[in-house]
C-alpha cells in the first residue's frame, strides 16, 4: 500500500468523525455561545479564529481582505517540526453563501485543536482550511457573491477576487488532498411531483474529469467510496456517491459535474486526491438550528462530524416528511 494510500484512511475518519477530536466548552464557537440560535457573521468568524491563532501555537491565522470590511479567514493547523513530512491537506467551505453547516462545523474542529495540542493526527498532516470562501453570500444567505458569481463556477475564469484567493492559497500550500463541503437541497417540487425525494444524509463526489488522474478516480471508487459507506452506515446515516441530474425531465442521472471550472476538479487537474462533500440541507439554514434548540441538546458538536454537518446530532435524523394525498413519496436511499 502506497503512503498515500495510508494516510487516506485517518483522513476520513477526520472528515467524517472529527477523527476523536471534541471542544468540549473549552472554546466555546459563537454559534454555540449564541445557543444556536443564529448562524455566525464573517466578523464573528474572524474574531474567534483570532482567538484561537493567540490561544494556541497550533493555529495560525491569516486573513484576506475584501470590500466592506469583509475578509476571507485561512487557517493553517500544523506541528512546525513536523511539516516537512506531512501530508498537506486543504478543507474549503461556504463557496456557497446559503450553505453554512461547513463553516460552522470547520469552527469547531479549529476550536478542537485551539484547545488541545495533544493530536496524533498532527504528526502526519498538515491542515490548511479556508472555513468561509463567500463572506457576503453567507452573511447575506446568497448562493452567490455581492457581483453575482457562482464561485464553484469560477475556477477556470477566476472573475472573482475570492475565487482568486482561494486559488492563491491553494498554489501556494499545494496540497496532496482536498475537501470541499457543500449542502444539497433535497426538497425540489419538480421531484416531489414525480413522487420521489432525493434523501441522503451525505454525498461524497470524487474526480470525474477526463483529464484527471485515473488512479485518483480509482482510490475514490476502490478505497475512499466503501470506507465511508461502511463508516456511516454503522453510525446509521444514509449514503450515497454524489449523484444529480434532473430526472424527472428525463435528463440523465450522474455523478455530478465533469466541468472544469469548480474547485473540486480545477485542484484535482493539477494532480491533487480532490473531493466534494455534499450534506443533505434543511428547508433553511437555521432549520436544523431550531430543531436542536427545540430538543434542547448539549452544546457539544462532533468537531467536523459530518452527521452534525447535515444538521443530525447525537445519531437522531432530523427528517421532513413529505406524502401527498393518495400517492405517498418514495423516498430514495
Amino acid at each position: 500500500m502506497n503512503p498515500f494510500r495510508m494516510f487516506l484512511f485517518p483522513i476520513l475518519l477526520l472528515v467524517f468523525t472529527g477523527g476523536g477530536i471534541y471542544a468540549q466548552g473549552r472554546i466555546a464557537t459563537p454559534l454555540s455561545a449564541a445557543g444556536f440560535s443564529k448562524l455566525t457573521s464573517n466578523k464573528e468568524i474572524c474574531s474567534f479564529i483570532r482567538q484561537c491563532d493567540t490561544l494556541s501555537h497550533l493555529v495560525t491565522a491569516s486573513f484576506y481582505p475584501l470590500e466592506n470590511g469583509l475578509e476571507i479567514p485561512v487557517v493553517s493547523i500544523s506541528r512546525p517540526e513536523n511539516k516537512e513530512r506531512c501530508l498537506r491537506i486543504l478543507f474549503i467551505a461556504q463557496q456557497h453563501g446559503n450553505e453554512p453547516a461547513g463553516m460552522e462545523a470547520m469552527l469547531n474542529l479549529i476550536a478542537a485543536f485551539a484547545a488541545d495540542g495533544d493530536h496524533e493526527i498532527l504528526n502526519g498532516i498538515e491542515l490548511m482550511v479556508i472555513p468561509q470562501c463567500n463572506p457576503w453570500g453567507g452573511d447575506h444567505h446568497r448562493r452567490r457573491n455581492k457581483e453575482g458569481t457562482d464561485l464553484n463556477r469560477d475556477h477556470l475564469l477566476i472573475r472573482a477576487g475570492e475565487t482568486a484567493i482561494i486559488q492563491s492559497v491553494f498554489r501556494t500550500f499545494n496540497p496532496e488532498m482536498t475537501v470541499d463541503f457543500h449542502e444539497y437541497y433535497p426538497y425540489g417540487s419538480a421531484w416531489e411531483e414525480f413522487g420521489y425525494r432525493r434523501d441522503f444524509d451525505i454525498q461524497l463526489g470524487g474526480l470525474t474529469n477526463l483529464n484527471t488522474s485515473d488512479e485518483f478516480q480509482r482510490l475514490f471508487k476502490s478505497y475512499a467510496l466503501p470506507f465511508v459507506k461502511n463508516h456511516l452506515d454503522r453510525h446509521g446515516f444514509s449514503f450515497f456517491e454524489y449523484t444529480l441530474g434532473d430526472f424527472p425531465a428525463g435528463e440523465r442521472l450522474r455523478h455530478s459535474t465533469v466541468d472544469i471550472n469548480d474547485g473540486r476538479q480545477s485542484f484535482g487537474i493539477t494532480g491533487t486526491f480532490s473531493l466534494i462533500v455534499e450534506g443533505r440541507n434543511g428547508k433553511d439554514s437555521l432549520y436544523h438550528l431550531e430543531k436542536d434548540r427545540k430538543a434542547n441538546t448539549r452544546q457539544r458538536w462532533h468537531c467536523f462530524s459530518l452527521p452534525r454537518y447535515t444538521g443530525i446530532r447525537s445519531g437522531k435524523k432530523w427528517r421532513v416528511s413529505v406524502t401527498r394525498i393518495n400517492n405517498p413519496l418514495q423516498v430514495l436511499h
